[in-house]
């Protein structure tokens, strides 16, 4: 099955990194500058009671939103697609690395359905970068809210896809593959 990694080197002749903490000592540093600051912005979610929503579909933009606001590098604009943010190098001492923003309703972790789809012809993907895909989970309260009660970052280049007329993973990806960090709120 082929890989976000594959896929983006074929159709647009770009390299996606694959993440090696044993092999390049400072990526452990990036992540848990990630980790900071997505927990931060995640824990301020869950202290306000969440997001409001009708569904979780609508609930993970308003997150996505949030974490875009902290993590976006200032020089690079967000592409709206698949990865969405590009991490501020502030962050990343000048790694180039995008992130994109996932939220999965807890209970659902095991659904095969599309979680996200690159869409063709991928001409927004401008540079070699590692891709990191943080995937976060939520419990519905009250119908209308969302609240964040974990995270986890995972390596978005091996990430297996499907290929129908758009490129898609479902959730069973995102929470099946090694994650380079998970934790509860």
């Amino acid at each position: 099955m082929p890989t976000v990694r594959s896929v983006i080197a074929k159709v647009r002749g770009r390299t996606v990194f694959v993440w090696d903490e044993t092999k390049d000592r400072k990526l452990s540093v990036i992540r848990e500058n990630l980790e900071s600051v997505v927990n931060d912005v995640l824990q301020e979610i869950k202290r306000r009671g969440g997001v409001k929503a009708n569904r979780v579909n609508d609930a993970g933009p308003l997150i996505e939103h949030q974490l875009r606001n902290s993590l976006k590098d200032p020089d690079r604009p967000a592409s709206g697609r698949f990865p969405d943010i590009p991490v501020d190098p502030k962050l990343t001492h000048e790694v180039p690395v995008d992130l994109e923003v996932k939220t999965i309703l807890e209970g659902n972790e095991s659904q095969a359905g599309r979680t996200f789809y690159l869409h063709p012809p991928l001409d927004y993907i401008t540079r070699d970068s590692y891709i990191l895909i943080v995937t976060v989970m939520v419990r519905r309260y009250k119908n209308d809210r969302f609240i964040p009660i974990g995270a986890r970052i995972i390596d978005g280049s091996l990430v297996e896809v499907r290929f129908i007329k758009e490129y898609n993973a479902g959730n069973k990806a995102m929470t099946s593959r090694p994650a380079l960090s998970e934790w509860s709120l």
